[in-house]
């Protein structure tokens, strides 16, 4: 027996999460559009982490139509509202929703930027790789972490800002830079990350002599050759043990 929209709307309430899933299942399979306000207040009180995602593809299932009510949820004095949102607008994935995922990446909640960050990763567009750029050598690890897993996933259009940031004056970011090309394991990246073998930082030389024998181009192997003297001895044992494998 089908129950009507209202019905399911009151069952999104119930003590049970079981009931609970079911409801967010049968309110996302008809979509329609009188029922999208109930669902988006319910997922910001949900404890239930799988209900939650059930709730989720509900809302992803009214497309464009969810955009602007999520927008507003970005706005929210509550990280975990704000993180919500971003997570279902990366679920949508669609051009309208890019923009409002890189505004997401200045967020003052780590959580919130990190979800941002592994979201236009999935989405893969490549406009989001300057705005990525900028959020390396965050504050919080796991951004960081998520951030060079975002421009690996982008790939090749993620390269050139990167070696750029080779050059940065923070040592912190050209060695973040030097590890995700490392990443990428783009032949363009050697002649920059050739440079940084002369780098004042110790880190960054070893950051980049990894990822040149990561790329493992003849012209990254006659970079290591350089650094096989280097005066640091994590660098020069790194040299002298990629060479033979390059």
């Amino acid at each position: 027996m089908q129950h009507a929209p209202n019905v399911h709307l009151k069952r999104l309430c119930d003590p049970n999460k079981d009931v609970r899933v079911d409801a967010a299942l049968q309110l996302g399979k008809a979509a329609e559009f009188a029922t999208l306000a109930a669902l988006l207040v319910a997922i910001r009180v949900e404890s239930d982490a799988y209900v939650r995602e059930t709730m989720t593809w509900a809302i992803v299932k009214f497309g464009e139509h969810a955009i602007s009510p999520l927008t507003d949820m970005l706005a929210d004095a509550d990280p975990m509202v704000r993180h919500q949102a971003v997570h279902v607008l990366g679920k949508i994935g669609t051009p309208n929703t890019i923009h409002l995922l890189i505004g997401a990446l200045i967020d003052t909640d780590a959580a919130v930027r990190l979800k941002s960050a592994l979201s236009l990763g999935e989405i893969g567009d490549a406009s989001a790789v300057p705005f990525l750029i900028n959020l390396l050598g965050d504050e919080d690890n796991a951004v960081q972490s998520t951030v060079n897993a975002a421009l690996d996933q982008l790939g090749e259009t993620s390269v050139a800002p990167l070696c750029a940031a080779l050059h940065d004056s923070r040592w912190t970011i050209r060695r973040q830079a030097a590890e995700i090309l490392g990443m990428i394991g783009s032949q363009k990246a050697i002649p920059d990350l050739s440079q940084v073998l002369q780098d004042a930082h110790a880190d960054v030389r070893f950051a980049a002599i990894s990822a040149l024998h990561y790329i493992g181009d003849i012209d990254a192997r006659a970079a290591m050759q350089s650094a096989a003297n280097d005066a640091d001895d994590r660098v020069r044992v790194l040299a002298k043990r990629a060479l033979p494998l390059a």
